[in-house]
């Protein structure tokens, strides 16, 4: 079932393709950082004749894009890139190896 939400005009749109006001609407931003967005390909958009409009699952997607991993996350990372290396380096090949 596709929800519908009501924009300040007390018109229904369709939760599936918003435009710019709604977009930034549901993302608690401002109408001038999408269009900033848009410009600079930051954001997923549709361009459908001259009407740029944002599918709701493809903004849900950024935003989980968007996520700043913890600090715990970041040196878990950092430990298994190190690892990762280690095994890489010409010296430990033949140890690895061999």
């Amino acid at each position: 079932m596709e929800e519908i939400v009501t924009n300040n005009t007390n018109q229904s749109f369709s939760a599936a393709l918003l435009d710019c006001a709604q977009t930034a609407h549901y993302l608690s931003l401002s109408e001038s950082y999408i269009r900033k967005a848009v410009c600079s390909n930051r954001i997923p958009f549709v361009r459908i004749g001259t009407r740029t409009l944002f599918r709701r699952a493809d903004l849900d997607a950024w935003i989980n894009d968007q996520v700043v991993p913890t600090n715990s996350k970041i040196s878990v990372n950092a430990e298994k890139i190190a690892a990762t290396k280690m095994l890489r380096t010409p010296r430990n090949r033949k140890a690895v190896q061999g």
